[in-house]
């Protein structure tokens, strides 16, 4: 990777290596630290579909960096589909779990809002279902 390289961010190089045949929403990584621009950023998510598909798709509405909602409107049915980035468990047992009751809510208001029966939940969910 060159100079240049490094100086796209992300978002630009998803657009510029797939947009002649897919369409895309696209939240990018935050740092909670303005005064740092090195590292890192938290989270990023991204939702693509192919361009065929674009006059059915509706970026839902949603402040929280952690989730991305898109809504496939097709003929028959509707889809909701919410690509999140959930919180880490620190694996303490003073697990501050304001930021995971607040996706949830969100994730929750997404779907009354979208008015979808048919939703599904991907992403970057965080967690291990091995006893679920």
């Amino acid at each position: 990777m060159d100079c240049k390289d490094r100086k796209t961010s992300n978002t630009d190089k998803l657009r510029n290596q797939f947009s002649k045949s897919y369409d895309m929403h696209i939240v990018p990584a935050v740092k909670n630290n303005s005064y740092v621009s090195r590292g890192r950023g938290s989270g990023g998510l991204a939702t693509m579909w192919k361009k065929s598909l674009t006059k059915y798709v509706t970026k839902m509405p949603s402040d929280n960096p952690r989730l991305l909602g898109s809504k496939f409107s097709f003929p028959d049915s509707n889809i909701l589909l919410i690509n999140c980035y959930f919180p880490c468990d620190p694996r303490k047992d003073n697990f501050d779990d304001t930021e995971l009751v607040n996706l949830i809510a969100d994730i929750r208001s997404l779907i009354v809002i979208s008015d979808c029966f048919n939703v599904v939940l991907a992403g970057d969910l965080n967690c291990h279902f091995e006893h679920c």
